[in-house]
């Protein structure tokens, strides 16, 4: 499985990344992020479902010792790749609420919009909750730390989004961009310490 963990979690962090800034761009533009993040979700999927195959063949886990730790080592890999690949779904749903409602300010006002947020604020809580408590091995410690920080940025971003775009906050909206960058980029850092794990 050697590399297979920050390929996904790369895959997972560009989704992130293409749907964070994509409430400002253009309808071109727009287009073409959604595009980006429809191929960076396949990729994910497909690396995933290898990541599964290979486990399963060989059971092996490169740079750890004893079956008991590899065991829990892949555990938490599978439940970790799981909850960023929901969270990255969530973050693109965000994305198109806020695309929608930066085109048009009154759509915040329906109770589609404001169902639709609700639903999406809530279960991000859930999935932030799943990871901040997740029980890393002990040698992925330094991940799970990257982790809780990247998810204590999500937390502030779910928290503004609802009132940020529903009053049309410039103020709020930058701030929720500015939160959402900075948990990807705690992402990356943990993706680099699994790659550094695996070496």
């Amino acid at each position: 499985m050697k590399n297979k963990i920050s390929v996904i979690l790369v895959a997972v962090l560009m989704v992130s990344i293409f749907t964070a800034c994509s409430g400002a761009g253009s309808d071109a533009s727009s287009t073409e992020t959604k595009k980006e993040a429809k191929k960076e979700k396949e990729a994910t999927e497909k690396a995933k479902k290898n990541s599964a195959n290979d486990a399963a063949k060989d059971g092996n886990t490169s740079g750890l010792a004893g079956s008991d730790e590899k065991e829990k080592f892949n555990t938490y890999y599978f439940s970790l790749i799981q909850n960023m690949y929901d969270i990255s779904s969530i973050t693109s749903a965000f994305a198109e609420l806020s695309e929608n409602a930066t085109k048009d300010p009154s759509i915040t006002k329906t109770e589609d919009w404001k169902t639709k947020a609700e639903t999406n604020v809530k279960n991000m809580n859930q999935l932030i909750q799943k990871v901040r408590t997740a029980k890393s091995p002990s040698n992925a410690r330094d991940v799970q730390e990257k982790l809780v920080l990247s998810m204590n940025e999500y937390q502030i971003a779910n928290d503004n989004f609802i009132q940020a775009f529903s009053n049309m906050n410039a103020s709020l909206i930058k701030e929720f961009y500015s939160h959402l960058n900075k948990a990807s980029a705690y992402l990356e850092q943990s993706s680099s310490k699994l790659n550094e794990l695996n070496k």
